[in-house]
């Protein structure tokens, strides 16, 4: 057992366990996330083993924004009233049943119903696992490691989006038979299955609910402050409402909450769409599902890379509202290059735009997640994060289906317009509004607890 050096030492310490639950939740996302991008890259192998068109290989991916429409708030209250290890629980239990159903989609003949199913298990993973991932930082780590721990969860995803764009176009390709294909995509999945069914053991016998003491000051003033008395469903659903109602009811929060709408999503788009922009923008040449898995790859590394520095650079300078108005500056910077590139089908435009696009995105999670428990504490961490996950996913749904429509239509330039206005708008509503502080001013001994009641 370790301990922070304060003055409220009985009160406050931490423990080891929290490293293996941040290794669970780590893992969780590299898997849940391998998923996210692993079929955009094959599109046009899955539609002709699926007997689909491509517009539905899109909805692979799609589809998880409308799980984040319908069920981030009732995700969040969930959260809220089981606890933090049920539903830590639940996120690697979701895992075994929709890799176990993607198996099943990719070996059955027209099997895209089952494929589709498991992916829309994977969006509630997704939604599960944004409740989950602010809370194993602040109920596990010490305020000095808040922000690394948040990081790392991010780069987990990183390093699993990373890999799906790499692996699935090396794997298989329009060249080989169905059968090949369907063998080859079974064997990825069959080890999917096995790392989640370890995760859900180990959730179920080591994770519990809550450390014997909080690690730091804030998250004990938090325990303290809540008033628990809130026991039937009803009592409960209303004390939530509440919540919601008072998260409205802060002018910065709902403005960084759209600004960052706007601006986080972009880099999804591509994720899902480069291959075919790159099919369509030049048509003709080969191997640009390769080509477009690498660059993805890379620009996941990117991601992850930013993501890991941005929270020891949070966490050292408190610089929140800078560091998320650069990642934004810098997705603007990238997507301009992409537009550019395009429009003149100058690779050498396009690939870095792309790079550099998946770093601004990096540091935008980070920061985000950061800045916006900062300025909304004590509100619970989960519903701060499902709620931006609301936004984010209603408009990652609307770019994925204006860019495709723009696509088809008119070619790669044209899907590429809207998302630079749209982040322009996002950048200067951040750097914009006033904002307090409110978790760092109540991480002090001498700050007065606020109270939820």
């Amino acid at each position: 057992m370790e301990s922070e050096t304060i003055d409220t030492m009985s009160e406050i310490n931490t423990y080891k366990v929290r490293w293996l639950i941040l290794i669970v939740a780590s893992l969780s996302g590299v898997l849940r996330s391998y998923c996210q991008s692993c079929f955009s890259q094959i599109s046009n192998v899955l539609a002709r083993l699926l007997e689909v068109q491509l517009w539905q290989i899109d909805w692979l991916v799609v589809n998880q924004s409308i799980c984040f429409l319908f069920l981030t708030l009732p995700v969040a209250w969930i959260t809220e009233r089981v606890g933090f290890r049920k539903a830590f629980i639940i996120v690697t239990g979701l895992l075994c049943v929709a890799f176990s159903l993607l198996i099943l989609g990719v070996r059955v003949e027209r099997g895209y119903y089952f494929l589709l199913f498991g992916q829309v298990l994977l969006g509630c993973n997704v939604t599960f696992g944004y409740a989950v991932l602010p809370l194993v930082s602040s109920i596990w780590f010490p305020s000095n490691e808040v922000a690394s721990a948040i990081a790392i969860q991010f780069c987990s995803r990183g390093i699993g989006e990373a890999l799906g764009s790499l692996t699935t176009p090396l794997l298989v390709n329009i060249h080989q038979s169905n059968a090949v294909v369907s063998f080859r995509l079974t064997m990825l999945f069959v080890p999917f299955v096995i790392l989640s069914v370890v995760s859900l053991l180990v959730s179920y016998v080591f994770v519990p609910d809550l450390p014997p003491l909080p690690p730091s000051i804030a998250q004990m003033k938090k325990q303290n402050g809540s008033v628990k008395i809130h026991t039937t469903i009803h009592e409960s659903l209303k004390l939530y409402f509440f919540k919601v109602k008072t998260l409205f009811s802060s002018p910065s929060f709902v403005v960084i909450t759209t600004a960052t709408g706007l601006v986080n999503p972009v880099f999804r788009i591509y994720t899902i769409l480069l291959s075919s922009m790159l099919r369509k923008e030049f048509a003709g040449e080969s191997g640009l599902n390769q080509v477009s898995g690498n660059l993805l790859s890379v620009a996941w590394i990117f991601y992850t890379i930013a993501a890991l520095v941005t929270g020891p650079i949070i966490t050292k300078t408190k610089r929140y509202r800078a560091i998320l108005a650069f990642s934004a500056f810098i997705q603007l910077v990238a997507e301009l290059s992409i537009v550019i590139g395009m429009r003149l089908k100058l690779r050498a435009l396009i690939y870095p735009g792309v790079l550099l696009l998946g770093a601004g995105a990096g540091m935008t999670e980070t920061s985000l997640t950061e800045l916006a428990v900062e300025i909304t504490y004590p509100l619970e961490p989960s519903l701060v994060s499902s709620v931006n996950l609301i936004v984010m996913g209603c408009l990652r749904l609307v770019y994925s289906v204006i860019s495709r429509a723009l696509l088809d239509k008119y070619g790669a330039t044209a899907s590429t317009l809207p998302e630079p206005i749209l982040v322009t708008v996002g950048f200067i509503l951040i750097i914009s509004i006033p904002m307090r502080f409110k978790r760092m001013e109540a991480d002090t001994p001498e700050s007065v607890p606020l109270i939820i009641e």
